[in-house]
C-alpha cells in the first residue's frame, strides 16, 4: 500500500492521505474487477440464453420442416390416387401397414387408341 520513500519525503498527515488514496485506488480496482467479473458472467448468461433460444428455434424449424415434408408426402400420395383410376392394368388397394392407398399395376399397356386390354 505505502511506499517507503514517501514516509521520508512527506509528513505524517500527507502519508495518511497517500495511504487513503492508495487504498481508495485499490478499492476502486477491486470494484472494477468485480464489475468486470459481473459483466463477464452476464455476457456468459446472455450467450447461454441466446444459444438455448437458437437451439429451440432450430428444433422448431426442424419440426416444421418435418411436418411440411409429411404434408408434401401426403399430397403426393393423394395426387397419385387421384391420377390413377382403377381400370386396365391398375388396381387401388389399401396398404396393409400404413393405411394409405397402394397402386398395383399388372404390367399391361393400353394401345395407341386407348381401347382394349392392351399387351403385356
Amino acid at each position: 500500500m505505502m511506499r517507503e520513500g514517501r514516509v521520508e519525503k512527506f509528513g505524517e498527515k500527507v502519508v495518511v492521505v497517500v495511504v487513503v488514496v492508495v487504498q481508495w485506488e485499490e478499492e476502486e480496482e477491486e470494484e472494477e474487477e468485480e464489475e468486470e467479473e459481473e459483466e463477464k458472467e452476464e455476457e456468459e448468461e446472455e450467450e447461454e440464453e441466446e444459444e438455448e433460444e437458437e437451439k429451440e428455434e432450430e428444433e422448431e424449424e426442424e419440426e416444421e420442416e418435418e411436418e411440411e415434408e409429411e404434408e408434401e408426402e401426403e399430397d403426393v400420395v393423394r395426387a397419385e390416387v387421384v391420377r390413377v383410376k382403377e381400370g386396365v392394368g391398375f388396381s387401388l388397394l389399401p396398404h396393409p401397414f400404413n393405411g394409405q392407398w397402394k397402386v398395383e399395376w399388372d404390367g399391361r399397356v393400353r394401345g395407341r387408341d386407348g381401347k382394349g386390354e392392351g399387351r403385356k
